[in-house]
């Protein structure tokens, strides 16, 4: 009889030992869903102030999304050239840049993302940086060879008319939560700024 009692209360004890950790496992549990709610509510109230946080409309302490500029960059790339050459050996030439298309670009956020979401990215970056961004810009032919105007060139000079497209290039850390549930992820964006024509050499 001792000895089943023994043995009752060395079971206890293993049962005590494997029950232990659960109060653990919930305490961790707790403290990283409270520091999931300090990480939103530092995000709501850095979107309130203006700075690089940009939140949602309706975003709260339950649910909401957010985003953030990490980094942004300012690029012109060319989207057509001209090339112009006077071939004459004596004579000076009065030439034009004459484009052919109409251009067009817009915002573009990587990967299959909402219209909700664009707006955000694009909303996030407007305010932080320099330049003066939009969703959309259009130019026409004749818009652009108004711009690059009459050139006079001189006997075998040569040059190049390019319509050049300025945008801003940004990455954008976006976060969604619902409850107890968090969701980040980084997103890269090209935001238009200009479109315009140089001449070069």
């Amino acid at each position: 009889m001792r000895k089943i009692l023994t043995a009752l209360a060395a079971s206890a004890l293993v049962v005590t030992a494997l029950g232990a950790p659960t109060a653990a496992t919930a305490q961790t549990a707790s403290s990283s869903a409270t520091h999931q709610a300090a990480q939103h509510q530092a995000l709501l109230k850095a979107a309130k102030k203006g700075s690089v946080v940009k939140c949602a409309k309706g975003s709260g302490s339950h649910s909401g999304r957010c985003w953030k500029l990490l980094k942004s960059q300012i690029k012109v790339v060319v989207v057509e050239a001209i090339p112009l050459e006077n071939k004459s050996r004596h004579k000076k030439a009065n030439m034009h840049c004459s484009f052919s298309r109409t251009v067009s670009k817009s915002v573009e956020v990587g990967g299959s993302v909402s219209s909700s979401v664009e707006a955000g990215v694009f909303s996030v970056v407007k305010v932080n940086v320099e330049a003066s961004v939009h969703r959309n810009v259009t130019q026409s032919a004749e818009q652009a060879s108004s711009a690059g105007g009459d050139i006079t060139l001189r006997p075998g000079e040569s040059v190049v008319c390019q319509r050049t497209f300025g945008h801003v290039v940004a990455r954008v850390k976006q976060t969604t939560w619902a409850g107890s549930k968090t969701e980040s992820v980084i997103l890269k964006a090209k935001i238009p700024a200009s479109l315009g024509v140089r001449i070069v050499d």
